[in-house]
């Protein structure tokens, strides 16, 4: 997820040569029934639970098994879903900075969440506290992190050099996992 580049730090007017983590990042290009959805630069990792968060998020899919298939090779996604009509109109590039576009979904149609959950303080402020003192969060200072807690604790903890895509992530591995979204919290920190 991070790779160590040559730069020249500088502390208290000396500078010196040194090694710094730095997060990668690639472009995925996903294709839904043979349409270019988006091109997302992503880290290298759960490209698979990405795919599956972007399509349920962007409404391309209600369930996982509308799902055909999904074929991940080097930076291309491919697609198929049950409903080969269900395309989208254009494509798009979501970048990993968080000031574009990302979603030509309209949020006025987004369901209702219902939900009974309650969490104890300790659980909340323990999954805040987690998700700051991500491992490579504290090395490298570029990656963002998104945790998924239930009322027992931790279920996962998810990096990506974008805030959107670990949180696709998180909800693709939600689904695949048949974890109840409708009984979790999530924890982030960037």
């Amino acid at each position: 997820m991070y790779r160590e580049i040559d730069c020249i730090k500088g502390d208290s007017g000396s500078f010196e040569l040194k090694e710094h983590q730095v997060i990668e990042e690639m472009p995925l290009a996903v294709k839904v029934n043979g349409r270019h959805a988006l091109t997302a630069m992503i880290s290298p990792d759960m490209l698979r639970e990405f795919v599956i968060g972007f399509l349920y998020t962007e409404n391309i899919i209600k369930n996982p098994d509308e799902i055909e298939s999904i074929k991940i090779e080097d930076t291309d996604a491919s697609v198929l879903t049950k409903n080969p009509f269900k395309i989208l109109v254009s494509k798009k590039t979501v970048l990993s900075g968080c000031g574009g576009s990302m979603s030509y979904l309209d949020t006025d149609k987004l369901p209702e969440i219902e939900s009974d959950l309650c969490l104890d303080s300790k659980t909340i402020s323990n999954s805040v506290k987690e998700a700051l003192d991500s491992e490579l969060h504290v090395l490298t200072g570029g990656i963002h992190v998104v945790g998924l807690y239930d009322p027992k604790g931790k279920v996962c903890v998810i990096e990506d050099i974008g805030r959107h895509n670990a949180l696709d992530k998180i909800i693709g591995y939600a689904i695949e996992n048949e974890i109840d979204l409708s009984r979790t919290s999530t924890s982030e920190s960037r």
